[in-house]
């Protein structure tokens, strides 16, 4: 931030907490919003979606996000995988989609040979956002994704891990109390997030069992959703458009 005040006349922040932070450094910022609200329009036809892979309305539905880097595959893959085992045996019908994007998405399928649930893997962007919203429930990688599920108003579950090493130099580097974007806006742990040793296969899958079977628990991260898209400027002026006022 120093040294980007040298030469920047302008920050165009996507988050509130970004104005404050770039004005201590005599930076001018002004919050224009976050353009994945522009997207939330798109979070629709997920009974449509449904009715395409075959998957009956009652069903409960899993969506799975554990990212699209490949570091992320290697590192979050296996543990969505093992959570996925887990609720097979708790929740009867269980059924899961994969989002993905195409350069990983060979990778992704022979990873997912084998799956213990009935899996739609979905390359597709429109049939990601119509995911979102057939999905009951979302276990997600940390990331904008969960910003986008929370104005998707999913209920989800959030988890991170990355190699021991890099994980020891980050962890020492890290200020913020909490991962998930929601959290972060909030400043409490509205969502439930796990990082690294802290997110294995018993912990997500006993928070995404409660999101299922608990209306009141769901109820809760949906409050909490509404309340992050408010602050992030949800139904006002879109973002886009208040970028281009302000310039």
């Amino acid at each position: 931030a120093k040294a980007m005040a040298r030469y920047f006349d302008l920050i165009l922040a996507l988050f509130p907490f970004e104005v404050p932070f770039f004005e201590k450094y005599g930076l001018r910022a002004v919050f224009v919003g976050h353009p994945v609200i522009e997207r939330r329009a798109r979070m629709t036809g997920g009974a449509q979606l449904r009715a395409r892979l075959g998957i009956a309305s009652d069903a409960p539905l899993l969506a799975l996000l554990p990212g699209s880097r490949s570091s992320e595959i290697r590192f979050i893959f296996p543990i969505f995988r093992a959570t996925a085992a887990l609720l097979a045996a708790k929740i009867p019908r269980l059924v899961t989609v994969l989002p993905t994007v195409p350069h990983v998405a060979a990778r992704v399928r022979a990873a997912a040979s084998g799956w213990p649930t009935p899996l739609h893997i979905l390359e597709n962007e429109g049939d990601k956002y119509a995911a979102f919203d057939a999905a009951d429930v979302a276990l997600a990688a940390s990331g904008t994704v969960t910003a986008e599920l929370a104005l998707a108003r999913t209920p989800m579950v959030v988890a991170y891990r990355v190699g021991g090493l890099t994980y020891a130099l980050a962890n020492r580097l890290m200020t913020v109390p909490y991962m998930t974007l929601v959290n972060i806006l909030l400043e409490r742990r509205a969502i439930p997030e796990f990082k690294q040793y802290g997110a294995t296969p018993e912990a997500l899958a006993a928070e995404v069992e409660r999101l299922f079977r608990n209306e009141d628990a769901r109820a809760a991260q949906i409050d909490a959703m509404n309340e992050f898209g408010r602050r992030l400027g949800e139904g006002e002026e879109a973002p886009s458009q208040r970028a281009a006022r302000v310039l």
